[in-house]
C-alpha cells in the first residue's frame, strides 16, 4: 500500500491510495493520511540545513543522481516522492549511496501481477534535512518574491549574480529578478558562470516574457529571471556578462 499524487501547485495537490498492482482494481477502504508541504528551495530550518526541490519529469526505473553541490556537512535525513501519475502501475520510490554530495533514486514497480518494471518518466519531490530531533514548524516559513528592476534611458546593467555566485536560485520559480524596459541595443545581465550554465526559455509570465534559467543537476531548473517584453534574446548575445 503506497499513496500516489498529481496536479501539486500552490493551492494542493490530488493523491490517492494504491494498492499492489494485483489487487489495484479492488479498492481500498478510508485511511488517515498524514503529508507535509514546503515551499521549494534552499535554507535553514532551527538552525539545519535543509534543500526542498523537484528532479522534473525525468526519472524513470533507472538510477537518477540528486546534486546536493555539497551544501551539507554531514548525509542529510532524504524525503522523496512521486509526484506526478504518468505511468499507472504501482510504484514507489527507491534510494540508495546517500551522502552530502548526492544521492541516487529511481521508479520501482510492483511485480505482483508481472515482471515488467519499466516506468515512463516522473516528477519527485524530496526534502533533503541535515538535523536529527525535532523541528518547530511555522506557516509559509519560505515565501519567493520576484525582484523588479527597470531600465532607464542610459545603458543599464542587470546584475544576477557575481563572481562568487548566482543569484535568485534557491526558491525554483518563485524568486526571480523581474527585468522590465530592457534595450536590447545597449543594456546586459550580469550572471555568475559560464553561458553554458544557462539557457533562456518560456516565462511563467506570459508568452512576450523570456525566462533566464540556470541548469541544476538532477533538479528541476532554476528560473533566475524573467525579461518583459521580449524573446528574443540570445545568451550568447553581448545582453549577457558572464563573471
Amino acid at each position: 500500500m503506497r499513496t500516489r499524487q498529481r496536479n501539486g501547485d500552490a493551492n494542493g495537490f490530488d493523491f490517492a491510495l494504491e494498492e499492489e498492482e494485483l489487487y489495484k482494481a479492488s479498492g481500498h477502504g478510508t485511511e488517515n493520511v498524514a503529508w507535509l508541504a514546503i515551499s521549494l528551495g534552499e535554507g535553514n530550518w532551527d538552525g539545519n540545513h535543509f534543500i526542498a526541490g523537484n528532479t522534473g519529469d525525468q526519472v524513470t526505473h533507472n538510477w537518477h543522481t540528486i546534486d546536493f553541490a555539497n551544501n551539507f556537512t554531514n548525509a542529510p535525513k532524504f524525503l522523496g516522492n512521486i509526484a506526478t501519475f504518468d505511468g499507472p502501475d504501482s510504484s514507489g520510490l527507491r534510494y540508495r549511496n546517500l551522502t552530502n554530495g548526492n544521492v541516487q533514486i529511481m521508479i520501482e514497480e510492483d511485480t505482483s501481477q508481472d515482471n515488467e518494471q519499466n516506468h515512463t518518466t516522473e516528477d519527485i519531490n524530496f526534502l533533503a534535512l541535515e538535523a536529527d530531533g525535532n523541528l518547530t514548524g511555522s506557516v509559509d516559513s519560505l515565501t519567493g518574491l520576484a525582484d523588479s528592476q527597470a531600465g532607464t534611458v542610459n545603458a543599464d546593467i542587470f546584475v544576477l549574480g557575481d563572481a562568487s555566485e548566482s543569484f535568485y536560485d534557491n526558491y525554483g520559480q518563485q524568486d526571480y529578478a523581474e527585468i522590465s524596459d530592457f534595450d536590447l541595443a545597449q543594456d546586459i545581465i550580469q550572471l555568475h558562470g559560464l553561458a553554458d550554465d544557462y539557457y533562456l526559455g518560456s516565462s511563467p509570465t506570459g508568452i512576450d516574457d523570456q525566462g533566464i534559467f540556470l541548469k541544476v543537476a538532477g533538479m528541476e531548473d532554476e528560473l533566475v529571471g524573467v525579461v518583459k517584453n521580449t524573446n528574443t534574446l540570445d545568451i550568447n548575445s553581448s545582453n549577457f556578462a558572464f563573471v
